[in-house]
């Protein structure tokens, strides 16, 4: 396609986050790029500095600091410096034909460096904003509310920003132009009906299961791990690798089949598929709360396509509770006590009218809210909207 053809636009991605089908907001940036209709194309400007180069030079010193015991002052370092290396490694001069929108991510050095790089060319800026980064800066605690103030900047200065749940829309404030996107799901392994599949427990108990982040949700995890091993009604059953588990700990609950190691995507399909219901914990620490008010967890959309019942453990006022609250669309458990979750899955799970309630739900949600080519399409509108064309 002709990328100059005045009535198409051109992104100009510039983001720390690679494009790629991996994980978190990767897989995410992969997946709306990867699908563009044939009125948009892209180009993915990040970069980094030469070697030689002062900057070259500083990056890796501060990375290899960033692995070890200077970690935050490194971080620190980052933050304030503020991609400010990257600027000079832009293009200098942009083709005005391409109807160019500027896109990156709230996350890290690169999106200072887009928001500066959009201004200095007068050009639309785009900034999808999936985790509230304030709570992710790992350098010192003094610098934290500077971390909220950028985060906020970026969203002002922003022509059209695109955030992952009400919470962040409602979190950020006011905005010429704020809009709802919500992760965009894969299409792979969709089950099509609601309830296809069958049941991976053993001894015919019904089998939950969860695979993703293991670091931010360890302890919940770990917590319902022991609970569950002896359970004569529920087997659940992780997916991934959290270091900092015990040896022994890993050993027994591989042994029994509740940790289960990473699969191929023909086997990781099919293992979901498979499976009864799934559980998408969040956070209970303090700490955490904005960032669970405001995130929303890919693994929604992805385990809607399956039609099976969604389990989602969390504070009431996370994202995730709040969506899966409204119409009954999720099983929502609100209390940290693994006992209360057990208590809810044998009462909703066993009951067939209930079950199949949360089957119809989550089914619903995969061709309404989670369809992902009405994703697709509001993540092109908005493009097309920043750039100016009709």
């Amino acid at each position: 396609m002709d990328s100059h053809k005045t009535d198409s636009c051109h992104i100009l991605l510039l983001s720390g986050l690679a494009v790629e089908n991996t994980t978190a907001g990767n897989v995410i940036l992969w997946r709306h790029l990867s699908s563009l209709g044939d009125k948009i194309t892209y180009s993915d400007i990040r970069t980094e500095p030469p070697r030689r180069s002062l900057a070259g030079i500083m990056r890796r010193i501060l990375g290899k600091a960033s692995k070890g015991p200077l970690k935050r002052f490194a971080e620190d370092l980052f933050f304030l410096w503020d991609g400010r290396w990257v600027d000079n490694f832009l293009p200098k001069q942009i083709d005005r034909q391409e109807n160019a929108v500027v896109l990156t991510v709230a996350h890290g050095e690169f999106c200072g460096a887009a928001v500066r790089f959009a201004k200095r060319h007068a050009l639309p800026l785009v900034v999808i904003f999936h985790d509230w980064w304030p709570d992710l800066y790992a350098g010192h605690s003094i610098l934290r509310d500077k971390a909220e103030k950028k985060f906020r900047y970026w969203y002002d200065a922003s022509t059209i920003a695109l955030c992952v749940s009400d919470g962040m829309r409602q979190q950020l404030g006011d905005h010429p132009d704020a809009r709802v996107l919500y992760p965009i799901p894969g299409q792979a392994g969709a089950a099509g009906t609601p309830g296809a599949g069958g049941n991976t427990g053993q001894d015919g108990k019904v089998s939950i299961l969860y695979s993703g982040n293991l670091g931010d949700y360890g302890d919940l995890l770990k917590q319902a791990l022991l609970h569950f091993k002896d359970s004569t009604k529920i087997q659940f059953q992780v997916r991934g690798v959290n270091r900092d588990w015990d040896d022994r700990f890993v050993r027994e609950m591989t042994g029994s089949g509740n940790l289960l190691p990473f699969a191929e995507r023909d086997e990781f399909e099919r293992w979901l598929a498979e499976g009864d219901a799934f559980l998408i914990p969040m956070s209970f620490e303090p700490g955490m709360k904005k960032r669970m008010m405001t995130s929303f967890p890919s693994k929604i959309a992805d385990y809607a396509r399956y039609g099976k019942p969604l389990i989602i453990w969390g504070p009431d006022y996370c994202s995730a509770v709040k969506w899966g609250s409204d119409e009954n669309k999720a099983l929502c458990v609100t209390s940290e006590r693994v006992e209360e979750l057990e208590a809810a899955m044998e009462r909703t799970l066993l009951n067939q009218a209930e079950c199949d309630r949360l089957k119809e739900g989550a089914y619903l949600a995969s061709k309404n809210v989670f369809d992902a080519a009405r994703l697709q399409e509001c993540f092109e509108s908005a493009i097309i909207h920043a750039s100016g064309k009709p």
